[in-house]
């Protein structure tokens, strides 16, 4: 009887060894990889921003704007762990120093490649290019506007909400302007909420 005992054990721990050797192990890649379906085909974002601008003749009007930002992408050449989207994004901010009100107002078009470092999260780089309207105001006096095309480079992190195709997003955005006055770059942080469909 203990011998039938101990041969039903042994046998069992080497079937359940055999098993666990047999059954798929995940890699660290695997739990990487984020779900097939988690892209869509396009995404509206949402986003607070605050704009630096970088002046060449000191700081005679306010530098620091806060204001909002929409941007709309379309997705294509969507894989596992990457894809690219290309949009349009329109942001405006303003901001009050020392009897100086500025106003800033952009509208890019860009394109940007997004690949996965982690299951639900993407870092993204990309170039931009579109215009740049800033409008000044002293005190009693009329406002000025100057209009300028400018261009640059935008990065930043999505981070995909479980069983959802929609996102977190922060960015960073650096343009240089073509340069007419004393203006000659503005960078410009966001944080925001991207809604897929």
């Amino acid at each position: 009887m203990k011998k039938y005992v101990l041969s039903t054990l042994v046998c069992g721990v080497a079937c359940s060894a055999g098993f666990a050797d047999a059954a798929p192990r995940k890699t660290l890649s695997d739990y990487s990889t984020p779900p097939s379906n988690i892209i869509k085909d396009a995404e509206l974002m949402i986003n607070a921003e605050y704009t630096a601008i970088d002046y060449d003749k000191g700081d005679a009007v306010p530098d620091h704007l806060y204001g909002f930002r929409v941007d709309w992408r379309r997705n294509f050449a969507i894989e596992q762990k990457s894809f690219w989207n290309a949009g349009i994004s329109l942001g405006y901010a303003q901001g009050s120093e020392h009897d100086v009100d500025v106003s800033h107002l952009t509208l890019n078009l860009g394109i940007d490649y997004n690949i996965a470092v982690g299951q639900r999260t993407y870092f993204f780089v990309g170039t931009r290019i579109g215009m740049n309207q800033i409008e000044t105001k002293f005190k009693d006096e009329e406002s000025t506007t100057t209009n300028r095309a400018q261009m640059g480079l935008g990065l930043g992190i999505k981070h995909y909400f479980p069983n959802s195709n929609n996102c977190l997003i922060f960015g960073l955005q650096r343009m240089m302007v073509n340069c007419q006055i004393n203006v000659v770059s503005t960078t410009t942080a966001y944080v925001g909420y991207s809604f897929a469909f």
